[in-house]
């Protein structure tokens, strides 16, 4: 929705006299973030709206290695960046 926002602010400089609307979808057809659904899991809430079981059963274990590892290192968990945790690695087992 960021860049639609964006968008219909810059139409509105370039153009003013043309109104920019914007509908959204239905939940089915919506944008999802993997970073959102990373974080979902990482705090053990439920990702199966948003992912196959497989899928859902691979991020669980992915994220508790993660936990794993960041334990280990002490590394606080307000510092954890989502958007660069890999899971990936697993699409294709």
């Amino acid at each position: 929705m960021d860049h639609e926002f964006t968008m219909a602010s810059l139409n509105r400089k370039l153009y003013p006299e043309i109104e920019t609307v914007f509908l959204m979808p239905s939940d089915e057809y919506a944008y999802l973030s993997s970073s959102a659904v990373r974080e979902i899991a990482f705090y053990g809430g439920d990702v199966s709206p948003f992912v196959t079981s497989f899928v859902e059963k691979k991020l669980k274990e992915k994220m508790e290695q993660i936990k794993r590892e960041l334990y280990n290192k002490s590394v606080p968990v307000n510092r954890i960046n989502f958007s660069s945790v890999v899971f990936n690695d697993f699409l294709y087992d």
